[in-house]
């Protein structure tokens, strides 16, 4: 049954309205309200309506009939008024007017609290589909966000595993190769990696040469590998890069520091030319010499030297004029 107006004031409601906006009700817990008052009508309430309506009904007319009989208004109604409650006494009597007020409240919950409660249920599995739907798409987004995430964490670990092995292997032939360089400074050996040492490139030469320490060193994929880090007057705290160019090579990169100063090179870059001999950094009085004696397709090995300046220098000097080429 569609509502046109307010079940309390009776103020006009619009379509599908479910409260009116003049006295503040919502229609189904009004409804509900009114029925439940309803059925709480027992015996003696009904009683009691259907008394006083009859003395109403009676009354005018009593006062009528006394004036045309004679008889006092007041006696009339006391007589009358005892002659309706024995009437009511009896149960036929009682049990009608309580049928009479049932049947009242029942016409009233089918007409118009039923269908109230009958939209609210309605209205209610509505909104228990609309719920249900939209959590079984947001299960169904939140599980492939988790597939996406599950797939992508695989990848990663996948690929991490990957990096992982290379950076194992790497770190495995950087090893090998600063064992060959062990072996060739230790006289054990007369290459690293295919490359030879040049002849007449001696243990007993090179001392002669950097006497503050030397490290031979190979360049692999632009990386320059070397065994000693630890000389006389320098620490060499990262080997710098080293790459072949022509007409010589580029170092770039590194930390090298001296011990007494804690003066040195830090990422920067120079250009030793050809294969001789050259020392681009004088630190304190400390000249540091580079040394590229031998090229192979493996790649290029080579010596890093420290010796004494030959005019002692503040700070570190490129090029250098204290270190004799």
């Amino acid at each position: 049954m569609e509502r046109t107006r307010c079940p309390k004031c009776d103020a006009p409601a619009p379509p599908e309205a479910i409260g009116c906006g003049k006295c503040r009700i919502v229609f189904s817990e009004y409804e509900r309200q009114q029925a439940e008052a309803l059925r709480q009508i027992d015996d003696a309430t009904a009683d009691r309506i259907a008394r006083l309506a009859l003395r109403k009904i009676w009354r005018p007319l009593l006062a009528v009939m006394g004036t045309v009989f004679g008889l006092g208004l007041w006696q009339t109604c006391r007589h009358i008024d005892r002659a309706i409650e024995k009437q009511f006494a009896e149960p036929r009597v009682s049990e009608t007017l309580h049928r009479v007020a049932s049947e009242k409240a029942a016409d009233i919950i089918a007409s118009r609290v039923e269908p109230a409660v009958k939209q609210f249920e309605a209205d209610l599995e509505a909104t228990k589909a609309s719920v249900t739907q939209a959590a079984t798409a947001t299960r169904a987004e939140l599980e492939k966000q988790l597939q996406d995430v599950t797939t992508e964490a695989k990848a990663a670990r996948s690929e991490a595993g990957q990096a992982l092995a290379e950076n194992e292997q790497t770190k495995g032939e950087i090893q090998a190769i600063r064992d060959q360089l062990r072996g060739l400074a230790n006289g054990k050996r007369d290459n690293v990696e295919g490359v030879k040492l040049p002849g007449g490139i001696t243990r007993a030469e090179l001392d002669k040469r950097y006497p503050l320490g030397w490290a031979f060193f190979f360049e692999r994929g632009g990386r320059l590998v070397a065994d000693e880090k630890s000389f006389k007057t320098v620490e060499v705290r990262e080997w710098p890069n080293m790459r072949t160019v022509p007409g010589g090579a580029m170092f770039s990169g590194g930390k090298i520091e001296h011990k007494g100063t804690g003066g040195g090179t830090q990422e920067v870059s120079v250009f030793v030319p050809g294969k001789s001999r050259w020392s681009p950094f004088q630190i304190q009085e400390t000249c540091v010499w580079y040394e590229v004696l031998a090229e192979g397709e493996a790649g290029s090995l080579g010596v890093v030297g420290f010796a004494p300046a030959s005019e002692p220098m503040l700070g570190i000097t490129l090029f250098s004029p204290g270190c004799r080429h």
